[in-house]
């Protein structure tokens, strides 16, 4: 059913998901809708063949890990636990959806990879689009 995640139409999928009062795949449109964003934005390397868990590991020297943690595991419960989604419980995890989107448009951190810089400190600066994960980069400019 769901296709390359670059090439859904997720408004129209989630609306029908909706109206169909399937709320788990509405919340699994919401995910990969997210990790679309994610990928786009050069936070996380998608393939198809990744695991929540590569993708958790990819994000965890972010500052979105916290936020990205949350919305897996609220992803993770729905879809695999496979228990019933009502439609409070849908709201509930589709405003914490809706909240991380805005604060990545509003620009209200920058999404882009991070890399820890001296191995100690929580400094993490923003590296540029050379950066490569088997070399430490010395270059300290937004990833385009």
């Amino acid at each position: 059913m769901l296709k390359d995640i670059f090439s859904i139409e997720y408004a129209a999928a989630i609306k029908e998901a909706l109206n169909n009062k399937n709320y788990r795949l509405a919340i699994r449109l919401h995910y990969l809708q997210l990790l679309k964003m994610l990928s786009e934005k050069g936070v996380i390397h998608y393939q198809p063949d990744k695991t929540n868990f590569d993708y958790l590991l990819q994000v965890r020297s972010t500052p979105h890990y916290s936020d990205f943690s949350g919305l897996t595991r609220q992803y993770e419960y729905s879809w695999y636990g496979l228990f019933p989604i009502s439609q409070s419980q849908y709201e509930q995890i589709d405003l914490l959806f809706t909240n991380f989107q805005k604060r990545s448009a509003a620009g209200e951190e920058v999404i882009t990879i991070y890399n820890r810089i001296g191995g100690a400190g929580d400094s993490y600066f923003p590296v540029c689009s050379q950066w490569q994960p088997e070399k430490e980069c010395k270059h300290f400019c937004i990833a385009q």
